[in-house]
């Protein structure tokens, strides 16, 4: 059983961008900066059509019509967890962006600081209703 708010590295064992791997081979700092250098050396090839079980936007048409499909070497499948996580790029650190909740399924992992942002926003939309009633 896995904890309420634990993450599985879904997002680490196969993930898509937008770039092949001859573009990510000429990744340079000048053009992508550190976080490109990081993303460069941590990608591992899994094919442009493979399809992700657990993840929806790999069906997605508009996804796959340009996205190639990746796992991360720094990813233990063991632990599910990164052994470069301290030095992750931003990519990695911010996923799963404005979402409140992983897109993988069986993921358990919630982004907090997301919730607690969308709740706020409720909370001032709910205080303007009152004020307008």
């Amino acid at each position: 059983m896995t904890k309420r708010n634990s993450c599985q590295g879904y997002c680490c064992a196969a993930f898509s961008i937008d770039f092949s791997p001859s573009e990510v081979r000429r990744f340079t700092k000048k053009r992508y900066g550190e976080d490109g250098l990081k993303i460069k050396a941590m990608l591992i090839p899994l094919g442009k059509h493979w399809e992700n079980p657990v993840h929806p936007s790999s069906q997605d048409e508009h996804r796959t019509k340009r996205a190639h499909h990746y796992t991360c070497k720094w990813f233990d499948g063991e632990t599910r967890s990164c052994l470069g996580y301290e030095a992750r790029p931003a990519m990695c650190s911010s996923f799963p962006n404005m979402q409140t909740r992983c897109p993988y399924e069986g993921c358990n992992y919630r982004n907090e600081v997301e919730l607690r942002k969308r709740r706020q926003r409720l909370k001032v939309l709910g205080d303007a209703e009152k004020l307008v009633w």
